[in-house]
């Protein structure tokens, strides 16, 4: 299999990389596992503009699976900081027009068909394709991508209530429209750095997060070499 690790930023995926580069020749930018699979990294950008462009690259290549690997924020004060989840289903959260105090997004306005493929009632779900099984052993959650990371807590309210969101991201979305428009099975993975709450970053635990989600990495990795 040819897989693609995929981050917005290089941090996200650094300690999986250095794992790859202790144990893995490195031919043409893929790392040769001793069985034939074939890893490579890239980084794709923050945003959802960064990152269909940077996808939309990686899937004209036809790899067999793309992994993104990313920090989140919750909306759940009972999902743990620091744990790792996969998310099954993404949309774009911010994409409308605001109505006085009301958010109005393309289905509401009558803008798209929230049901038009890659869309089922405006999520993007990841079911077309079969992902690996590792994957699977995590609990499953669902998330928003938006272009302003939320810190209101009227913002909080609207989202919590129109969509009722585990996770928020940057770039989950982009991930989910590429993927499923060039059918490419994908997974995306993500750790829990922050809840969604008034911006505090005193509270934030992005290095526990990064290094958890890049254990999960590994370990995955490891699994590939003993199939």
């Amino acid at each position: 299999m040819k897989i693609y690790i995929v981050s917005a930023t290089y941090r996200e995926y650094l300690m999986a990389l250095e794992f790859c580069q202790q144990k893995f020749s490195l031919e043409n930018q893929w790392f040769q596992l001793p069985n034939g699979h074939q890893l490579q990294f890239v980084v794709h950008g923050i945003g959802i503009l960064e990152a269909t462009h940077a996808l939309t690259q990686v899937a004209s290549q036809h790899p067999d699976l793309i992994i993104q690997m990313g920090i989140a924020g919750s909306f759940k004060k009972e999902i743990g900081l620091n744990n790792v989840y996969v998310v099954g289903s993404d949309r774009l959260a911010d994409l409308g027009a605001q109505d006085d105090e009301a958010f109005l997004d393309i289905y509401d306005l009558k803008l798209a068909d929230d049901n038009e493929f890659p869309f089922s009632k405006g999520w993007l779900f990841n079911t077309e394709k079969d992902y690996p099984n590792f994957f699977k052993g995590l609990m499953h959650v669902n998330a928003i991508t938006v272009n302003t990371v939320t810190g209101n807590v009227a913002t909080i309210e609207k989202f919590v209530t129109k969509y009722r969101p585990t996770l928020e991201s940057m770039e989950g979305a982009a991930l989910h429209y590429v993927a499923l428009k060039n059918n490419i099975s994908f997974v995306q993975i993500r750790a829990v750095s922050n809840y969604v709450t008034v911006r505090d970053k005193s509270q934030w635990q992005i290095p526990q997060a990064i290094e958890n989600l890049n254990q999960v990495m590994i370990d995955y990795i490891n699994q590939l070499c003993q199939d």
